[in-house]
């Protein structure tokens, strides 16, 4: 069942009951929500951090890379399946942990586990999702995970993996690249207050991080590294969820081989590259040169998800032939909810899987398992470029 109080003042019209006819790409997509949200929730989900350079990086970093063109090659038993810790898809394209999704939809996480579901595909749900957990999980039959941040505290992590196993997530992705919000200028410039959630994981606040204001501090103290950061996750927070953990973690937020090294071997049983959609660290890698570096340093059977700026089928081939095992797809969910709902979200998994049929077709690549690095390649100028 989903909260109703966070969309009656957030969109701009209602969602479209057909999909129009002219709706044939991502970009098309994010155009058409345009007229669906309003300018506060279109700053809160679009917007950067900072000057948004990593933002834009995120999208360029695709365009870095030619695809190596293949003729006369047999891709007649073609598919995209693949299996991600033991579970089967039918794409590669995994929806990313996008909070407050009501916002978009009335219907939120539920109506895009459903599109999920029917394009045979996964979902990860975030811990601020607007939907109450258990009517997303039971809304899908595949992948479907939990995103959560971690606190300093192990007890408060724990409780939280228990409960979410108790709900049917499958495994939970751990998000550690933002210990600490960026600052977001176009949000704050928009005035649009993001809605706090009161359908977490404890029903209660069981993630508060016991703020203070600046008088409660001691003088000279920094709201950052005196508050914050003492609530933060560090190292051995993170062993000790994992050790204990009932279910499969997952890393995410990752961009250094040495910390994804000491990750697997902490038990993470897989890394996604991420820089959290450009909302964090205007000066972060890109995933792409991320994954780059950490394919090299792992072991080749641990799964890579990348996620960061993938709009086009030839964007996750690319991807894909870079090391990833699979691909997240982030804000272009929410522009599809907010356009259509759940149909909305299936016809983005439509188009996006159609594009990568298409690429591995013209690049003769009948599966995933047949696209590696051969597939793709810089020029001089492409890798001063990027």
């Amino acid at each position: 069942m989903a909260n109703q109080n966070n969309t009656n003042q957030t969109r701009s019209q209602l969602p479209l009951d057909q999909i129009p006819a002219d709706l044939v790409s991502l970009a098309d997509i994010e155009h058409y929500s345009t007229q669906h949200l309003s300018p506060g929730v279109s700053a809160y989900i679009n917007g950067g951090v900072a000057d948004e350079i990593c933002l834009r990086r995120n999208r360029l970093q695709w365009q870095c890379y030619f695809i190596e063109q293949r003729v006369l090659a047999d891709c007649s038993a073609g598919h995209t399946r693949l299996e991600l810790l033991g579970q089967a898809l039918d794409h590669p394209f995994v929806l990313a942990p996008v909070a407050h999704q009501q916002l978009a939809h009335p219907d939120g996480e539920v109506a895009t586990a459903i599109a999920a579901a029917a394009l045979g595909g996964g979902m990860i749900v975030s811990q601020e999702a607007d939907c109450i957990y258990s009517d997303v999980v039971t809304a899908t039959d595949h992948l479907c995970w939990l995103q959560l941040y971690l606190t300093s505290n192990e007890q408060t992590n724990l409780t939280k993996a228990e409960i979410a196993a108790r709900t049917g997530f499958q495994a939970l992705v751990v998000t550690l690249d933002a210990p600490v919000n960026g600052i977001r200028n176009r949000l704050h410039r928009s005035g649009f207050q993001v809605p706090v959630s009161t359908n977490r994981l404890s029903g209660n606040g069981l993630d508060e991080r016991q703020r203070k204001t600046p008088e409660q501090l001691a003088p000279g103290s920094s709201l950052v590294f005196q508050q914050l950061m003492t609530a933060a996750p560090n190292w051995q927070t993170m062993a000790a969820f994992v050790k204990h953990c009932p279910l499969p973690v997952i890393a995410k937020g990752v961009s250094h081989p040495d910390d994804a090294q000491r990750l697997v071997d902490l038990g993470c049983q897989a890394l996604i590259m991420s820089n959290h959609g450009g909302r964090v660290l205007d000066e972060s890698v890109t995933p792409l040169h991320a994954l780059t570096r950490i394919r090299k340093s792992l072991a080749p059977d641990i799964p890579l998800l990348v996620d960061g700026g993938i709009r086009r089928g030839a964007d996750a081939f690319i991807a894909l032939a870079a090391g990833a095992t699979a691909v997240l797809v982030g804000r272009p969910q929410v522009h599809s909810l907010a356009v259509a709902g759940a149909a909305g979200v299936a016809r983005m998994l439509r188009i996006l899987r159609d594009e990568l049929e298409v690429t591995m077709s013209l690049a003769g690549c009948p599966t995933l398992a047949s696209i590696n690095s051969t597939c793709i390649y810089q020029s001089a100028r492409e890798q001063q470029l990027c």
